[in-house]
């Protein structure tokens, strides 16, 4: 079951023109209301889902500078040409960009088209709108991927300093680890046996020891010589 007609093509309509379309439809050729019809419907249209994303960006500023006004009627089967004529009527001067180029359009002439092209262009604020009063779609879109972006970096860098500290433990650890060494071998191949070690020689001691030797020679030398023996018995002639 579709809503759109089989065969219908969205005609080129005016700004007004899609006011008209967005809110009363054309009864004559079975059309409902645009503002009823989903998403799925534009996909068989030329440019069908492009042209439904521009129409309601286009209407939803239209309805929000028709609630400021208070020309809004939020039940859709309320709406009549009337009053459809009345909220485009108090809010279209809003959408009345100056036209920078040397052919001058009149602007109830200018495609719906034309005028969501110049809102984009200005980022979605009406005439007399000023950027601290007004947060556009824009600039919460671009808000919401620079978000997105910066919890990315946030994450690189974040793994990244969870690295460093390992790579720095691998380079401390093999620096202090003892590196073998295969002990000498003689021509033969055969390994040679570990050098005999000789205790250290105590200097003191050797000190001691000479000091010694010096004072027993010095008194030996000053010792007495030893008187020869007498015999005490009787020598006779014979």
């Amino acid at each position: 079951y579709h809503v759109l007609p089989e065969g219908w093509v969205l005609p080129r309509l005016s700004f007004e023109g899609l006011v008209q379309f967005w809110f009363l439809g054309d009864p004559t050729a079975g059309v409902p209301p645009l503002i009823k019809v989903g998403g799925t419907e534009f996909k068989n249209l030329p440019r069908g889902v492009r042209k439904r994303s521009d129409m309601k960006y286009l209407m939803k500023h239209v309805e929000r500078k028709g609630r400021e006004l208070g020309c809004y009627i939020d039940n859709i089967d309320d709406w009549t040409i009337g009053s459809v004529r009345n909220l485009f009527a108090r809010t279209k001067q809003y959408f009345e960009y100056p036209n920078k180029s040397s052919a001058q359009t009149k602007f109830d002439k200018l495609s719906w088209e034309t005028v969501c092209h110049n809102l984009r262009r200005n980022k979605g604020y009406l005439l007399g709108e000023e950027p601290s009063t007004h947060t556009s779609t824009e600039e919460v879109e671009d808000a919401s991927r620079a978000g997105a972006s910066d919890g990315a970096d946030a994450q690189t860098q974040i793994h990244v300093v969870n690295e460093e500290p390992d790579v720095a433990r691998t380079l401390i650890d093999q620096m202090e680890s003892p590196i073998p060494i295969a002990p000498p071998e003689t021509s033969d191949g055969v390994p040679m046996p570990p050098p005999e070690i000789v205790p250290p020689t105590n200097h003191n001691d050797a000190m001691k020891d000479q000091d010694e030797d010096v004072v027993m020679e010095s008194a030996n030398s000053t010792a007495s010589p030893e008187e020869p023996k007498v015999d005490s018995g009787v020598c006779t002639t014979v």
